[in-house]
């Protein structure tokens, strides 16, 4: 059974991505961006799970919700998204 990283950390909200990142701004901090539905999210976070493993001085921070995400941008005017269907 695998265990998670003390380093890897599953953000839940903005206040805690912010002070996370300035709790040390020596310190590399990796930051995933992933949604459930698509599947190269989900191959891309086994990836970083071992990334978190192997490296395990830097910070690696999991936003798994787009809301979240957008309320991290200052205050947007539009987004786009595209992509191939």
């Amino acid at each position: 059974m695998s265990t998670t990283p003390e380093n890897l950390v599953n953000i839940t909200s903005t206040s805690q991505f912010q002070e996370l990142l300035s709790k040390d701004l020596n310190r590399v901090s990796l930051i995933n961006f992933w949604v459930p539905w698509a599947e190269q999210c989900t191959t891309m976070n086994e990836i970083v799970l071992e990334l978190a493993k192997k490296y395990p001085t830097v910070l690696v921070l999991q936003v798994h919700r787009l809301s979240l995400f957008l309320s991290l941008l200052p205050s947007p005017k539009s987004v786009c998204v595209t992509g191939r269907s």
